[in-house]
This record gives C-alpha cells, structure tokens and sequence, in this order.
C-alpha cells in the first residue's frame, strides 16, 4: 500500500475510531509532526459531522436537483431560440 493510501486509510480509521493500538500511536506521531495532515483529519471529521446532521444529505440531493434543472432549462431555452431564429430567417424568404 503506498503511503498516500496508507495515510487516507488511517484518517478514515481514526475519524471513525476503528484504528489499531498500534497504527494509532504511529499516526498521532505523522499528526503531530504534520500540520496539512492534521487538517486533513479535521476536514475529515468535520465532514463526517456534517453527514450526520439529519437533512443534509436531502439538502444536497435538492441543490443538485435544481442545479441540473437550471442547466437543462439553459440548453432547452437557448435550442428554442436557435430554433425561432431559424424559422424567422425562412419566414422572411431568406434560404440557405
């Protein structure tokens, strides 16, 4: 396992509390001697918090939902005026 994967595997372990004696006391002394690990692991378990807050997750479904909408109305407003614009073009006898 190389040491980017070894340290994400232990962020997750020690986030969640599943992280060996041993793999612990190595990964507080990486912590201690690392700051952008160490906010790593706080970026980490502040996401985790988050996740659990009841209604986040449907929040982010929603966001994303009106999102994607915006952007389908976008391409389906722009493909109707293209669309105006080329009958008002044969409308008035210009052809092509």
């Amino acid at each position: 396992m190389s040491e980017t994967e070894n340290r994400n595997k232990w962020i997750d372990e020690f986030t969640s509390g599943e992280i060996s004696r041993d793999d612990l006391s190595r990964f507080v002394s990486l912590i201690d001697n690392d700051m952008l690990l160490r906010l790593e692991v706080k970026l980490d378990q502040d996401l985790s918090t988050l996740l659990f807050i009841p209604g986040v997750l449907d929040l982010i479904e929603k966001l994303n939902r009106v999102r994607n909408n915006k952007i389908h109305r976008t391409r389906t407003l722009r493909n109707l005026l293209m669309a105006a614009s080329f009958l008002l073009l044969l409308a008035s006898g210009i052809t092509f």
